[in-house]
């Protein structure tokens, strides 16, 4: 099963740093994958992935998520990528092994529920929750910050259906409320801009992995975190 990671421009000033160590955590921790397939942006110190350009049809501040759709569909539609893949993005970092085949269908409630801080995140929270309603589906949030598992050919048809270009959608939840599967629920667990050192410790105590805000990836606190446990560079860094 292959790997796939959509990669923007937002981290180009700090020269896709994120993506360094979560490829670290994803060697250390991740087993039984095939390839890596890095889709959008390809900084110049990657080796050892497979890079497949794509430039974003959106602005980032104007609809970020359909740029992460438009990379994945892109994905999805290339004959080489296996048919079942793993989306992961750049800024998961990996805690203990986990084995592609234990990736679960995980959700973290309802759409409805804990809006999102940001504004245009959460409006395209809202768009999907009473899309989804609207067709008489289920409305999980599968917006999670953890790995997801795909395929290639139901991904493809179930966005051809929608009519995602003209909306904001958070598309892994009209996907899995969309197919039959089990739901496992799971606690999210993104390090924000508040947490300190101790609360960092105990979020992350047990997790398979956890994110970060783009404020705190670059902290003091983050750093020390990185250098002390994510020091060795992989081999897809050259």
């Amino acid at each position: 099963m292959d790997i796939v990671i959509p990669l923007g421009t937002q981290d180009k000033r700090r020269n896709y740093a994120d993506l360094r160590y979560s490829l670290r955590s994803v060697e250390k921790y991740i087993k039984g994958y095939k390839d890596i397939y890095i889709v959008g942006e390809c900084p110049k110190w990657l080796t050892n992935v497979i890079h497949l350009p794509c430039k974003d049809p959106y602005l980032y501040k104007i609809n970020r998520e359909g740029n992460i759709i438009h990379k994945v569909l892109t994905a999805a539609q290339h004959p080489d990528v296996s048919e079942h893949f793993v989306l992961l993005n750049d800024d998961h970092y990996y805690l203990k092994r986990l084995h592609v085949d234990e990736i679960e269908d995980w959700y973290k409630g309802n759409l409805n529920e804990n809006p999102a801080k940001n504004h245009l995140y959460q409006k395209a929270r809202k768009d999907t929750h009473n899309w989804l309603r609207d067709f008489g589906g289920h409305t999980l949030d599968y917006d999670g910050h953890w790995p997801n598992v795909f395929h290639k050919e139901v991904l493809i048809d179930v966005m051809q259906g929608i009519n995602w270009k003209d909306h904001h959608f958070v598309f892994k939840s009209l996907y899995y409320n969309l197919i039959e599967n089990v739901p496992v629920r799971m606690k999210d667990c993104k390090i924000g801009d508040e947490t300190t050192p101790e609360d960092f410790g105990k979020q992350i105590r047990g997790r398979y992995l956890f994110s970060t805000s783009d404020n705190v990836s670059a902290s003091i606190m983050m750093r020390q975190y990185f250098d002390e446990h994510l020091n060795t560079p992989s081999r897809y860094e050259s």
